[in-house]
């Protein structure tokens, strides 16, 4: 009969097992384990806030599980084709960037960014034009991956949701 007690955190682990039935025992065996943390839903959100060309946008990136030596790549769609990658340490991201060309195939290039990745983090942009943007992150390690996007307006005008009234089965929009 086996029995496993084992704690869901990240990080190398020694365990001693022993084979034991009525007839046989076995000597301790010292194994090492690896546990690792998956990437569980990827959130971005910009706090609501509407900004202006030329003006810093800042995103906040969160996640229901951060992964174990985990990296994130961003693309902010500022229209030049890096995508800025976040993780500390930077080996990890080096490393794990195979499959990132397939992920951006529109990349121009990688641009490293230390960062801790081990719980919520903001990064900031810049964007020269008012359009309608996307940002689109993808967070990954040796085991799983995830990915989010999220699209925003720069404006200087506040954009809302308009609202919408039905009066004797007619819209009105205010």
């Amino acid at each position: 009969m086996s029995h496993f007690v084992y704690s869901y955190q990240s990080g190398n682990y020694d365990v001693e097992v022993t084979a034991r039935n009525p007839y046989f025992s076995s000597e301790v065996a010292i194994k090492s384990i690896i546990m690792t943390a998956p990437i569980i839903n990827v959130t971005v959100n910009d706090y609501g806030i509407i900004t202006r060309a030329y003006e810093d946008k800042i995103f906040n990136i969160t996640m229901e599980s951060y992964g174990s030596d985990m990296c994130v790549a961003i693309d902010f769609d500022l229209g030049d084709g890096v995508i800025k990658m976040y993780g500390d340490p930077q080996e990890n991201c080096d490393k794990l960037n195979t499959g990132l060309l397939e992920r951006f195939p529109d990349a121009t290039g990688f641009e490293p960014n230390v960062q801790d990745t081990t719980k919520t983090f903001n990064v900031t942009a810049r964007y020269v034009a008012e359009a309608t943007y996307t940002v689109k992150v993808y967070a990954f390690n040796k085991f799983t991956s995830d990915d989010g996007t999220f699209e925003f307006p720069v404006s200087t005008i506040s954009c809302s949701a308009p609202n919408l009234q039905i009066v004797k089965g007619k819209e009105n929009f205010r």
